[in-house]
């Protein structure tokens, strides 16, 4: 909670990009094990990452809606994973998917910096709009909403990576 979540799941959706870079292009076994401890030290982040964002930024009545978005969403990118990355490792060969995976982790970990507010209290944020920067506890706005949105499915695609 000290870090906050932007600061949390950014470096670590750039942590678990660069071990998969690293993996990709390991030529010892040594180095691709260690890579591969970091992909999953990183990537446990994301689940919890997403919690909070959901707790800071939207109503306490969708937390189980959202908590179950975000497991679903990792359960189905399990199950449907397994078959695209099979065509896409035949296509391309495991390192160059495992390149690609790693920079499309490294611009999720650059969107969710861009997003998610600044410290862990999602009290005031200004807005993509230009419309006014709302207070806690008034009405919130679209952009507001769209901007937690967008950081949300962002932490929940991580999460599925």
């Amino acid at each position: 909670d000290r870090l906050g979540p932007r600061r949390l799941l950014s470096s670590m959706s750039v942590l678990c990009g660069i071990s998969c870079l690293l993996f990709s292009s390991s030529t010892l076994l040594g180095m691709a094990q260690f890579s591969r401890f970091f992909m999953g030290f990183s990537g446990a982040f994301a689940f919890v990452g997403a919690l909070k964002i959901a707790v800071l930024g939207f109503d306490s009545r969708t937390l189980g809606l959202l908590a179950g978005l975000t497991q679903g969403l990792g359960m189905l990118g399990a199950m449907l994973g397994l078959g695209v990355f099979a065509y896409v490792i035949a296509l391309l060969g495991w390192r160059h998917t495992m390149l690609l995976i790693g920079v499309i982790i490294l611009v999720i970990g650059l969107l969710i910096f861009c997003l998610i507010p600044k410290g862990s209290a999602f009290g005031f944020i200004g807005s993509f709009s230009g419309t006014s920067i709302m207070a806690k506890g008034a009405s919130k706005s679209v952009s507001f909403l769209g901007s937690t949105g967008i950081s949300f499915l962002g932490s929940t695609f991580f999460s599925v990576f």
